[in-house]
């Protein structure tokens, strides 16, 4: 398991919820959670901006899972699996978040002041996180070629927070 924290200069915004609704593999209409739970429900995208304040320090905290390895070992335990179903978010993605969670709490000690905004989807809040980890050097693999699986959360300072 491997990590890190970033501070970037800039966040890349923009309207994300788009990127909801393109149709992937056995989901022609987009992200089944989009439809009643947050966009398909008629709910606004709320900016970043609104809640944080961009002027002070925001971090990007982020894990990386070794999906290959975990799809070998898969594999080896179920020898007829095809590479898709070993492969399949329910049997890593969880591990995966719990590690990334531990990265957030472990950064939570490392900032000073600690940061008062967490969220484990920033693309919730208009934040391109393909984008603005490229510009400062992470590369997220896409789906589907993807051997090192990277989740990203967000730490900043909401808006009207004071510093101490």
């Amino acid at each position: 398991m491997s990590g890190g924290i970033l501070h970037p200069n800039s966040l890349y915004l923009e309207d994300t919820k788009r990127y909801c609704f393109m149709p992937y593999i056995g989901h022609p209409k987009g992200c089944p959670n989009c439809y009643g739970k947050c966009w398909g429900s008629g709910n606004k995208q709320i900016g970043l901006g609104e809640l944080v304040d961009l002027n002070r320090p925001y971090y990007l905290i982020y894990n990386e899972f070794n999906l290959e390895l975990h799809a070998q070992k898969m594999k080896v335990n179920h020898p007829s699996w095809s590479g898709r179903q070993c492969r399949c978010v329910l049997y890593w993605q969880g591990t995966a978040r719990k590690q990334l969670r531990e990265y957030v709490s472990g950064a939570l000690q490392q900032v000073n002041p600690t940061p008062d905004f967490i969220t484990y989807i920033p693309e919730l809040y208009g934040v391109n996180v393909y984008v603005t980890c490229l510009e400062i050097g992470l590369v997220l693999d896409s789906i589907v070629d993807m051997q090192i699986c990277r989740h990203v959360a967000l730490l900043g300072y909401k808006l009207g927070a004071f510093e101490i």
